[in-house]
């Protein structure tokens, strides 16, 4: 159950246009709000505060001191934001395909490459 309804309901209501419409809003919203604080995130934009309170005489909490923390740019966070947002440009290596043969060498294989080789350079230097 979610806000008070089942899933079903909510199943039912989406197929609804005006509240469709309203679900979609709500989540480009929530979407645009991600995006801001991930790209604040990248660029070291966040701040932080850390507020010290005490007690006084009459044993009220009372403000002591305010302090501002700017974070650094978060390297992680600009990799991702590049990735996604221009992957023409900033396309993870990862994804690349191998489309050549693939042949897997036994020992004695790499012993013959390594005795052809060694002829070449014996051939080239005579």
């Amino acid at each position: 159950m979610c806000a008070g309804i089942s899933k079903e309901t909510f199943h039912k209501w989406l197929k609804k246009p005006d509240f469709y419409d309203r679900v979609e809003k709500a989540k480009n919203k929530a979407i645009e709000g991600i995006e801001v604080a991930l790209r604040k995130k990248a660029r070291g934009e966040i701040e932080g505060e850390e507020k010290t309170y005490r007690r006084n005489e009459k044993g009220k909490m009372i403000l002591v001191e305010t302090k501002t923390r700017k974070y650094a740019p978060d390297i992680t966070a600009l990799i991702f934001w590049l990735c996604n947002k221009h992957p023409e440009a900033w396309e993870n290596i990862q994804k690349k395909i191998h489309s050549g043969e693939i042949k897997i060498l036994t020992a004695v294989d790499i012993d013959n490459a390594i005795k052809d080789k060694e002829k070449d350079d014996k051939n080239k230097q005579s």
